[in-house]
């Protein structure tokens, strides 16, 4: 079975380029223009091809977001390392510039103290399905998952969205 890393694990990788956030390995890089960007959206795919591993990525004129996670083990392997490294070689082949400090995730939470019944709720309404116990998302990740925050609140006002960021 392949091991799931853990942050300490990740940080000693030395990855550069890549953050580690919410159990995924995560990158932004800054092509000049769109035909670069796509020229290296296809060496990825052809490394990933070669790797039988797979990167979730989004190409827009002047950015590649890219996103690492083993989705069989739900975190973080050594395959996801291995790939990012030669993302990061590609890049750099390419001369396509990093931005680490882009790198980021959104999350819309929901403070409820019916961590259940919020999620059947949502998950009811949206028609996404669950993420562990106290998640759902939309089955392509498209859109930023709704997370329930436990709260031990009596206040009117306890169950409120809040955007993690």
């Amino acid at each position: 079975m392949t091991k799931t890393l853990r942050f300490p694990d990740v940080e000693q990788a030395n990855l550069g380029d890549w953050a580690l956030i919410l159990g995924t390995l995560r990158a932004v890089y800054r092509p000049d223009d769109f035909a670069t960007g796509l020229a290296f959206v296809n060496r990825i795919g052809e490394a990933a091809e070669q790797a039988d591993h797979h990167p979730d990525l989004v190409l827009k004129y002047g950015v590649g977001a890219l996103t690492r996670t083993s989705h069989d083990v739900g975190g973080v392997t050594e395959r996801d390392l291995d790939l990012a490294r030669t993302i990061t070689t590609i890049a750099a082949d390419m001369g396509i510039e990093s931005d680490r400090d882009s790198v980021a995730a959104l999350e819309l939470a929901l403070d409820t103290r019916d961590i259940g019944g919020n999620r059947a709720f949502w998950r009811a309404v949206t028609g996404w399905q669950d993420v562990g116990e106290d998640q759902v998302e939309d089955a392509d990740q498209l859109i930023a998952p709704l997370w329930f925050q436990s709260t031990d609140s009596e206040a009117p006002d306890r169950q409120r969205f809040h955007l993690d960021l």
